[in-house]
């Protein structure tokens, strides 16, 4: 689970190393975004080579949480960080690759087929 200040990583090879989540795209007054739900975050850490800019803001999708996840079969998942990839503005990833497991509600959304190789 995510909310607004959430301080999140990117799991892919954008360059950035820390984002600030702002706002959750939801179709009611949701105030808690979930795995696989679409956020938008500004970027405030960068790495030496970058393909983004500081204090640029991005759309990005929600793919690992640091809450506890429990399943209806009893499954419980969680990560050490908040992660998330960030998109570009046809919702392709600035990213080729990405780091670390994925949570099958995520790859029911067809979004894996962006990307050549999940690492």
């Amino acid at each position: 689970m995510v909310q607004k200040t959430t301080i999140a990583v990117p799991a892919d090879k954008s360059g950035a190393i820390s984002v600030n989540v702002f706002h959750i795209y939801s179709k009611g007054r949701k105030r808690i975004g979930y795995v696989g739900d679409f956020i938008k975050t500004s970027v405030r850490g960068l790495d030496l080579n970058t393909k983004v800019k500081k204090k640029s803001k991005h759309v990005s999708i929600f793919i690992r949480s640091a809450f506890r996840y429990v399943k209806k079969d009893g499954m419980i998942t969680y990560s050490d960080l908040n992660s998330v990839v960030l998109l570009k503005k046809r919702l392709t990833p600035v990213g080729k690759e990405i780091y670390g497991p994925i949570y099958n509600t995520v790859r029911r959304k067809k979004f894996l087929s962006s990307f050549p190789g999940v690492i």
